[in-house]
């Protein structure tokens, strides 16, 4: 009994202690006290569940500091304190108005929505154009007189569905359409023989044989069957989401094992891309494999140097100057690329030179 009522006292002191402390620090000290007293009683809830709302409270505190610092930043008349008792009403207020972080699964359902009205409004590869039809589509002056000068070197345009795929599946329809170029068995060969050298390259930097030995058959087959030329079957394979994402993924595995195997390249490009990746495992595991995610020029870098590709890429901007950009392994002399996209920004789209 003695212990219970001192406990009982040391609880009131730490809490008359921190009355005049802000609301988060009030709050972890009130549950340190609780933790204290029903530790001993073990009647008010387990230690785990303690720490998880100490942890909360803690980290909401944290939160409000950062949330106060990036929305009033520009008001430097106001001194901190200050701020961060306004956040802290906002929060207050929010809360008594009803209002409610929109759940997980209301989160994934709109984004499910969202891919289902680009589905429906797209097909995954489109049939050829010609590349003037984009001049329909822009009045901006800058951008049609970047057209006009693409128009002088390339004939048209195939449009790619811009699913956050669209990188790796341009480059897909651009291998198995090599056919059509004057050495193109002798390409199709050499991509042959690169993919069976990253059967074990995969298996070297940790993706076991089972998860992609069916989509890499596929592919050698894909690419075997390409040298008919028949470009129909080609089409309807490209078209089939679910071969062709399983040919993505096999694609998404190769660029991620050549960023791994180069790391001393390319990690401190990777330190500072999008403040969360703190290692190339991290970097691959939040930008690459997964499907759906963007690519962007370091991707197009690994992607090319891994299957030993030219790949050119035109860049159709609000920018004056015009650009390409050519990515190939370095000591690639060629001057004849491999694959032609047309970068317009957030996507890629296939294109094809004049004869």
């Amino acid at each position: 009994g003695n212990r219970g009522r001192n406990g009982g006292r040391r609880e009131q002191t730490t809490l008359k202690r921190n009355d005049k402390r802000s609301c988060g620090t009030r709050a972890s000290s009130f549950v340190c006290a609780i933790a204290t007293s029903t530790a001993r009683a073990q009647r008010f809830a387990p230690t785990a569940q303690l720490k998880c709302i100490r942890s909360s409270v803690v980290g909401f505190g944290a939160r409000l500091d950062k949330e106060g610092r990036s929305r009033w930043k520009a008001r430097s008349h106001e001194s901190w304190t200050n701020r961060r008792a306004h956040v802290q009403r906002s929060f207050v207020v929010e809360m008594e108005e009803g209002y409610e972080r929109p759940k997980d699964e209301d989160i994934l359902e709109q984004e499910e929505n969202i891919r289902s009205e680009v589905a429906a409004s797209s097909c995954l590869v489109g049939d050829q154009e010609p590349l003037n039809v984009l001049l329909e589509e822009y009045s901006n002056p800058v951008l049609q007189k970047k057209i006009v000068e693409l128009s002088q070197n390339y004939r048209c345009i195939r449009r790619i569905r811009g699913d956050g795929n669209c990188f790796y599946r341009a480059c897909l329809c651009g291998l198995l359409e090599r056919k059509k170029t004057l050495d193109g068995d002798r390409k199709v060969e050499e991509c042959l023989a690169i993919l069976a050298e990253w059967k074990n390259k995969l298996v070297e930097s940790g993706f076991q044989l089972l998860v992609f030995e069916d989509a890499m058959d596929m592919l050698v087959e894909q690419l075997e069957q390409s040298k008919g030329g028949d470009l129909e079957a080609t089409l309807s394979i490209l078209r089939d989401s679910i071969i062709s994402n399983f040919l993505i993924m096999l694609l998404r595995m190769i660029t991620a094992a050549h960023l791994k195997q180069r790391s001393e390249h390319f990690e401190p490009f990777v330190l500072n891309y999008g403040g969360d990746c703190e290692s190339m495992q991290d970097f691959c595991e939040k930008y690459v494999l997964p499907m759906g995610v963007e690519s962007d020029h370091m991707h197009a870098v690994a992607f090319a140097e891994a299957m030993r590709l030219h790949i050119r890429i035109e860049y159709l901007d609000r920018s004056e100057a015009s650009a390409q950009h050519d990515f190939k392994l370095e000591g690639n002399d060629s001057s004849s690329p491999d694959i032609m996209l047309l970068y317009r920004p957030g996507h890629y789209d296939v294109i094809y030179r004049k004869a």
